[in-house]
């Protein structure tokens, strides 16, 4: 009889064993799927792309700059308004990429801390001594190049630069061409080597490209929540009190303009362009939640949120003031979206998110 019972045993421990190496030959994290390919299209239909055009529009700022202070008038304050402009705008296509080269010089910090400090620039200003490398202060990049330029009005500005020997003058020649050299950094390192480090480095480990996507995909999309909404409209406030100045692009009145393209560009990450993209991997996945396909409902938010961001007016801040609903809706849709990016995709795709959450972030 206890030859039996031993029998049984030896056979029900190698059963367990052939059951267990079927389950691993079944692996949800074995996905079918050409990450190399989407890492190319993303590295350069998306990434050096849109920095090498943000530095062409960097350099075409230094000059506007150079021109304005060289000759103060209303026209070269045009230029420099549609250079900064369009220099903001397409900021906000690389400010998810806080990986490889711009996450080693601290670039999204360094380029757009907001709301910018007023006293910090005014004394910068006045003292001429600055350090525009500290990537925790708020008195440098665009927020300072918006409260430089629009704080006054536009005859007041360039009177200001008017002025012989002036810092102003001095403070914008130093903001614009620091913002240029970091942009560069950042640009030369993807083309220098780190373009085919990324492409080549698959994989779902932390570190891994995709897990750098991911997670600053999401984390991106979070500052985007609290920063630009949720914090000036009051919505993650307990008391709900609001900040309208505390918006991004809040002296030249293009914070909603800035928002939606922030958001349109969040979304063209996620489908790839016109490539390969994380929406076709969770495709191949045959990512699922509540029966429905992961990708539809995340493309499906998407289009929410950004229907009503679209729906704000280019200053967010006179919104907040004038018809909070209508930003305390926008907030909601685009809060909505979380669960989907942070909490299922990463699990289908078998990414941890590795980054912290504002401690302030309520959702």
């Amino acid at each position: 009889m206890k030859q039996y019972k031993i029998l049984f045993a030896t056979l029900w421990i190698a059963l367990f064993s052939i059951l267990s190496c079927k389950d691993d030959d079944n692996d949800p994290c074995d996905i079918e799927f050409d990450q190399k390919a989407m890492f190319e299209n993303i590295a350069d239909n998306l990434i050096v792309s849109e920095y090498k055009n943000l530095l062409d529009e960097t350099t075409q700022l230094v000059n506007t700059s150079n021109a304005f202070i060289e000759s103060p008038n209303e026209a070269n304050f045009t230029a420099l308004s549609e250079s900064f402009l369009e220099v903001y705008t397409h900021w906000q296509r690389v400010a998810q990429y806080e990986f490889g080269p711009a996450e080693e010089i601290f670039l999204r910090n360094n380029i757009n801390n907001f709301p910018v400090n007023e006293e910090a620039v005014n004394a910068n200003i006045e003292s001429g001594n600055y350090n525009l490398d500290d990537p925790n202060t708020f008195d440098k990049g665009l927020p300072a190049l918006d409260y430089v330029l629009w704080e006054k009005s536009t005859p007041e500005v360039i009177a200001l630069f008017e002025a012989e020997d002036s810092k102003h003058a001095a403070f914008l020649q130093a903001i614009v061409q620091d913002i240029d050299a970091k942009i560069n950094t950042v640009y030369d390192g993807w083309i220098n080597g780190y373009r085919d480090t990324f492409v080549n480095n698959t994989g779902t480990a932390t570190g891994s490209s995709l897990s750098l996507l991911l997670n600053n995909f999401n984390e991106h999309y979070e500052l985007l929540k609290r920063d630009k909404l949720g914090v000036p409209s009051g919505a993650i406030s307990t008391l709900g009190f609001t900040y309208p100045e505390r918006v991004e692009g809040y002296y030249s009145k293009i914070s909603g303009f800035l928002l939606q393209n922030a958001l349109t560009y969040a979304k063209l990450l996620y489908v790839g362009n016109d490539g390969l993209g994380l929406d076709d991997y969770l495709i191949a996945a045959d990512a699922r939640k509540d029966g429905e396909l992961l990708d539809d409902l995340i493309q499906a938010q998407f289009t929410a949120a950004i229907s009503a961001v679209a729906s704000l007016d280019e200053s967010l801040s006179q919104v907040i003031e004038n018809d909070n609903d209508l930003v305390i809706n926008a907030y909601s849709e685009v809060s909505k979206q979380l669960v989907n990016i942070k909490t299922d995709m990463p699990s289908v795709l078998c990414v941890s998110i590795t980054y912290i959450d504002n401690p302030s972030d309520s959702d």
